[in-house]
């Protein structure tokens, strides 16, 4: 009865270790989908159709999903406007 105590102590053990959140890799800024679809102003849906087409790579760590800021932001272009042409393009 006591072996099977201790296994059960074991496993339990375990298992609380399995539930603790992998810690993120040191030396890397890290957002959400959540803080990346504001920082670009966009919906998490934009965001995920930016991943399917490459234009951001997303992380997966302990469950969850990750971008890289620095890679966020290097991936933004800027986009210029010529507000005086009526129309469409000629």
């Amino acid at each position: 009865m006591e072996e099977t105590i201790d296994r059960l102590d074991s496993i339990e053990k375990l298992l609380m270790k399995m539930q603790q959140p992998a810690p993120l890799p040191q030396g890397t800024d890290y957002i959400t989908r959540k803080q990346a679809a504001e920082l670009l102003h966009c919906s998490l849906v934009s965001l995920h159709a930016w991943a399917k087409q490459g234009k951001v790579k997303l992380y997966h760590f302990a469950g969850k999903t990750y971008l890289n800021k620095s890679e966020v932001m290097a991936a933004m272009k800027p986009v210029s406007y010529d507000l005086k042409q009526k129309g469409g393009s000629k």
